[in-house]
Order: structure tokens, then C-alpha cells, then sequence
């Protein structure tokens, strides 16, 4: 299991992003079986275009910036939907603060 602080979330398509230099961090994100995510409620935006701002100086700075969007699948072998194959199985966010 990894756990992990998100920096926002965008209400719009139930993303998470998240900006990260280290290496344990972003691992955690894509190796581990199942992801926990924690999410102060105030560092949500309703949607992408509303957090344009913060969007332009998290990718200023050099550094790697994910956008997590539900738990990994897929269905583009035989079009049999593949769940966790390129990252966590399960997703669970937990939201923090008033």
C-alpha cells in the first residue's frame, strides 16, 4: 500500500494532482497494489481551467507532476477490461479539513 499527499483534486473529472521530486513518492503511486490518497478538501477545484494558475507554476519548476484519475485499467488486449496494469488496482481518496 502507498499513501500519498495531494497537492489538488479537479471535482470536474474526480482527478488528483500531484507534483513530487521524490522517487519513493511517485513509486507509490504507480507500483503499489493499492493507493491512498489524502486530500485537503480546500485544495479542490471544480475544475482544470479553474486552477490554470497553480497548474502554470507547479510545471515552472522542474519536477514531475501526475494526474491520477481513478485506479489503473485497461481493455486493449481483446477489449477485456484489465484492472491495475499499469498502476494501483485501488484507489481510495480521503479528504482532510473543513
Amino acid at each position: 500500500m502507498g499513501v500519498t499527499l495531494m497537492d489538488f483534486g479537479i471535482a470536474e473529472t474526480g482527478t488528483l494532482v500531484l507534483k513530487s521530486d521524490s522517487e519513493e513518492t511517485r513509486l507509490s503511486t504507480m507500483l503499489c497494489e493499492t493507493h491512498v490518497a489524502i486530500l485537503e478538501k480546500s485544495n479542490i477545484r471544480k475544475t482544470a481551467l479553474e486552477m490554470s494558475d497553480e497548474l502554470d507554476e507547479m510545471i515552472r519548476q522542474p519536477s514531475s507532476t501526475a494526474f491520477i484519475t481513478g485506479a489503473s485499467r485497461t481493455a486493449d488486449i481483446e477489449r477485456v477490461l484489465a484492472l491495475g496494469v499499469h498502476g494501483p488496482l485501488e484507489l481510495h481518496i480521503m479528504l482532510t479539513g473543513g
